[in-house]
């Protein structure tokens, strides 16, 4: 039943009997309780759990989820009956009034606490319905406090899908739940503050982010203008056609030179053509036909 293992070398304070078993002469030390000398059972206890799962990673950065920045339903694991959860739903519905909240009921303290508190952890997380759990309650003793110390919560933690805000005790207050959540809030409302933004804020920052676009994309606009206003006074796009007008002053050379040679081939063709017609009229009979005739005669 204690809560720190015993070492070698260890100082104990312990209570129990004498006994003494007189055929054989043994003295005996009926142990009924024991704890570290100069240190609380619980504190040693705390310490060596904490060691054992930072040795494991349970605690490392890297494993912690991030918070969401909007959640639209957030958890709250606590007692249904303390103020814990009125000072939570007072300033999550002041700061952020869009969000629904979802009360997982459980005891927070006594001898079966730690497995209510795993059996809601479970809950929630398998419903799928949260952004984020808010695992909270008020000050208290070490003994108090004890359930959210426990192995089994620190692993159930650990291994939840939904990110898991911790918020046991006062601020002063530590416990292994505390280092295996994925972020510790020094309270339950410091919890509630750290899990929702501020509305107000949000518009205003809205406001500001549209403003910075709107003016982003008219010094855009403007620039774009500027630049199309410099490329239009150019002569290059205010007089287009003077692009143009050497090419189309080519393709008309081009164009006269075409109809000139085609000309000039056509009246080469055409002499040649009456050279062939006069020669072929040198060549007709009937001039020497007359001729033939006279000698014929003759």
């Amino acid at each position: 039943k204690i809560k720190f293992s015993p070492e070698n070398g260890m100082s104990v304070i312990i209570r129990g009997a004498t006994t003494l078993y007189p055929q054989r002469g043994d003295f005996q030390l009926i142990i009924q309780q024991m704890e570290p000398a100069g240190i609380g059972n619980l504190q040693l206890a705390f310490d060596q759990l904490k060691n054992k799962l930072r040795i494991e990673g349970l605690f490392d950065s890297d494993s912690k989820k991030n918070i969401p920045s909007f959640p639209k339903k957030i958890g709250v694991i606590s007692s249904a009956s303390g103020a814990v959860i009125k000072d939570i739903i007072k300033v999550l519905k002041s700061r952020y009034p869009f969000a629904q909240i979802l009360l997982y009921d459980t005891i927070v303290q006594g001898e079966n606490a730690h497995k209510k508190i795993i059996k809601a952890l479970k809950a929630a997380d398998q419903s799928k319905n949260c952004d984020v759990i808010i695992l909270a309650r008020g000050g208290g003793s070490l003994e108090d406090l004890w359930a959210f110390n426990e192995e089994e919560v620190a692993r159930a933690i650990n291994t939840s899908r939904i990110p898991i805000v911790s918020a046991v005790g006062h601020e002063i207050d530590f416990t292994i739940a505390d280092f295996a959540a994925d972020l510790r809030a020094p309270t339950p409302s410091a919890a509630a503050e750290l899990t929702v933004p501020i509305l107000e804020d949000t518009l205003r920052e809205i406001g500001s982010l549209n403003e910075a676009l709107i003016n982003s994309l008219e010094k855009k606009l403007k620039n774009y203008f500027d630049l199309l206003k410099r490329l239009m006074d150019r002569r290059f796009f205010h007089q287009p056609k003077e692009i143009f007008n050497p090419q189309i002053q080519r393709i008309d050379e081009l164009h006269s030179r075409l109809l000139r040679g085609l000309e000039q081939n056509l009246l080469t063709h055409q002499q040649r053509f009456q050279d062939k017609i006069h020669r072929l009229f040198q060549a007709s009979p009937e001039k020497k036909i007359p001729h033939m005739k006279e000698n014929l005669s003759m």
